[in-house]
């Protein structure tokens, strides 16, 4: 069974059309997601969703770090920061 932060790269990589590689890159952006949702994988992965939605408004590209700054946008929109 796989880990949590390999759940979540893996479903990062599933998102953007990718095969997984290089998990060691995104290591540290999955965990910051992770912690950002409490440590619950379903969380994190529809962060990924919502982050994806959102950049998508933009057209370009984007990692596991721009979930993190997604969430901050919103936090801070809904005055929770």
């Amino acid at each position: 069974m796989p880990n949590k932060l390999s759940t979540i790269i893996d479903y990062y990589f599933e998102v953007i059309g990718e095969e997984p590689s290089n998990y060691t890159r995104h290591l540290r952006a999955a965990k910051s997601v992770l912690e950002l949702c409490d440590g619950d994988v379903d969380k994190s992965i529809e962060l990924v969703d919502k982050t994806r939605e959102w950049v998508e408004g933009f057209g370009t590209e984007w990692t596991l770090d721009t979930c993190i700054k997604y969430y901050t946008n919103e936090c801070l929109k809904a005055g929770k920061i």
